[in-house]
Order: structure tokens, then sequence, then C-alpha cells
């Protein structure tokens, strides 16, 4: 669904669905705003998943 075609309609029908779901997951795609450092500069495949968080938690994304 993009942005440029949701109406009253489009929202009763997501209403719906989550109504019915068991879960529910929202990716807000905010990939692009930033005014930090990239994730791959702060990370590395190595840290461990508490150690990502800690490092991208500290990176200021939002004024």
């Amino acid at each position: 669904m993009e942005n440029f075609s949701f109406n009253s309609d489009n929202l009763n029908k997501v209403y719906e669905a989550i109504e019915e779901s068991d879960f529910l997951a929202i990716d807000g795609e905010f990939s692009g705003i930033s005014d930090g450092p990239s994730v791959s500069a702060l990370t590395n495949g190595f840290d461990t998943p508490e150690e990502r968080y800690q490092k991208l938690k500290k990176v200021k994304c939002l004024p």
C-alpha cells in the first residue's frame, strides 16, 4: 500500500487485519534518516546482539 492510495476504507482494512492477527510487525523504512555515522561504521559481524544494540542506541537519528 502506498501512502498516496491510503484512505479511510484502507484504514478499516488495516484495523480488521490487526484484530485478526496473532502478531504485528511494522517496518518503517527509516534507513535513510540519519545525521550520524552509518550502521556499518559502528558495528561489525562479531558484535553480540547486546553490543550492537548498545552501539546503535547511541546514534542520534532525529534532531
